[in-house]
């Protein structure tokens, strides 16, 4: 066989080895879809990496499907396999990592994590991975750096708000603020860091930057009155009294005309949260007492969370 000759059969085994993959994993799709259970996902991943069996996206794939299944030593297996096949990868790491979390050793999940963020220190999965073990262990100044890392290749509104939960955690109001703004201009709008950005900048004393994102947090919410207590001690801090009852009388009277429709705990525990920063204390232990006899757990939270504010 002449070199033409070779290298044509050579191309054409291989796409055909390709499109048998291909084929295998476009199933696996659809089965996945129909049936859903991580069983069935792992059965048709085994059928794709003998097929190609060094694929390091596959396997990284039937390892996670693993650990959700608890088949801890075979991920553990997996993650040799592909440091053997790519010894130079961060996966084998992150696999190690996500196992020794399943199985709540900090230790080891640290260590693995360390490892991951050494070969690819500069990715955004082993960086993100990092800051968030870093958060769920409180060391903020830690996670930071590896957001910090993280963000320069991509940024979501999760990764955002652990960025601003790090630097309210750390007191430091400001910083928080700017962070929050940053994200919001990169990301577009988004009522969960424009919520964040309004406990910034009452940690920062910036109550006009607070109003703002209050407003923003809130616009085009159909039930206005869950944003009425904090808008008025806002409203209150920019010395406008007039204006923040106002915005507690109208949050009053609409949680009047919802509970004339339908008598519901957290409808009452609003109310009564309204009542209060009315003045109207005696008003708010009755709705109180009324939400309790409604849901009891609902309210004991509730009022767990009062005593936090």
């Amino acid at each position: 066989m002449n070199d033409v000759h070779f290298w044509q059969s050579h191309t054409a085994r291989h796409c055909i080895a390709f499109v048998a993959v291909m084929l295998l994993l476009s199933s696996a799709a659809a089965v996945v879809r129909a049936h859903g259970p991580d069983a069935v996902q792992l059965e048709q991943l085994n059928a794709a990496i003998a097929q190609a069996p060094e694929e390091l996206p596959l396997r990284v794939r039937r390892a996670r499907v693993l650990i959700r299944l608890e088949e801890f030593t075979q991920a553990l297996t997996e993650a040799d396999t592909l440091q053997a096949l790519h010894p130079r990868a961060a996966e084998p790491w992150m696999i190690r990592a996500e196992v020794a979390h399943a199985q709540g050793d900090l230790e080891a999940e640290e260590s693995a994590l360390d490892w991951a963020v050494e070969l690819a220190p500069d990715g955004y999965q082993t960086r993100r991975m990092r800051s968030r073990f870093r958060m769920r262990t409180q060391r903020f100044e830690a996670a930071l750096v590896d957001l910090a890392t993280a963000h320069r290749e991509h940024r979501t509104v999760d990764s955002a708000l652990d960025e601003l939960h790090a630097l309210l955690a750390l007191g430091r109001g400001e910083d928080a603020l700017r962070a929050g703004e940053q994200s919001l201009t990169i990301l577009g709008a988004s009522t969960l860091l424009h919520e964040e950005c309004v406990r910034a900048a009452l940690l920062a004393g910036n109550f006009q930057a607070a109003l703002t994102h209050l407003d923003a947090a809130s616009r085009g919410a159909r039930q206005q009155a869950r944003w009425a207590v904090r808008r008025a001690s806002i409203l209150e801090a920019l010395g406008d009294p007039a204006a923040a009852r106002r915005t507690l009388v109208v949050a009053r009277d609409e949680l009047n005309a919802r509970l004339e429709r339908r008598d519901v705990a957290g409808v009452r525990i609003l109310r009564a949260r309204v009542l209060e920063a009315l003045g109207e204390s005696a008003a708010a232990a009755r709705d109180w007492e009324a939400a309790e006899g409604l849901s009891p757990e609902y309210t004991a939270r509730m009022r767990e969370e009062e005593v936090g504010r």
